[in-house]
């Protein structure tokens, strides 16, 4: 709920799609109740279900992943995971940065002292760049991440990474 509560801060009009696959910390039915009465007032949230896959937590993310990059209608695609707190002006100043460069893939921020892994769980995307990739980790690779930003770079894009900025310094 609070990586929600980041985004309806933003002010953006946003299309907000949230990807449960069978989760069980009680996380669906708070977010049936949140839609149903309105406690994100300028949210558009829709609450979709898949089937946990055979495989280990990385094969469920890429197929979340890319069961969500498939439904995307828009010219931009936002990946936030549950679990990190999106930073007040992060989303606005994200999406800046890529609509005011052509060349730009994708955008992340990494949650630093919180976690240094650069991937994404927030990140913005161009949807025309994502369409095209295949959502698979890689032999040896801990996630999917690195393949797919990769494959986005691969495409002629440029990653635009807001790895010096960490969540403290966006004020969350």
């Amino acid at each position: 709920m609070n990586c929600l509560s980041g985004i309806e801060k933003s002010n953006i009009k946003t299309k907000i799609i949230i990807m449960d696959n069978e989760s069980t910390d009680g996380a669906p039915l708070m977010i049936k109740q949140a839609i149903k009465n309105k406690f994100f007032k300028y949210l558009d949230i829709e609450l979709m279900e898949c089937k946990r896959i055979e495989g280990d937590k990385i094969t469920n993310i890429c197929n979340i992943r890319k069961t969500l990059s498939e439904k995307v209608k828009t010219n931009f695609f936002f990946f936030l995971d549950a679990d990190l707190f999106l930073p007040r002006m992060g989303l606005s100043l994200m999406l800046d940065i890529i609509q005011s460069n052509q060349n730009a893939g994708y955008i992340a921020i990494s949650y630093k002292p919180f976690n240094m892994h650069q991937g994404l769980g927030c990140a913005m995307i161009r949807t025309e760049a994502i369409k095209n990739i295949k959502w698979e980790k890689k032999q040896n690779e801990g996630c999917e991440c690195n393949s797919v930003f990769e494959q986005i770079r691969n495409q002629g894009y440029q990653p635009m990474n807001l790895s010096k900025l960490s969540a403290l310094d966006l004020n969350i």
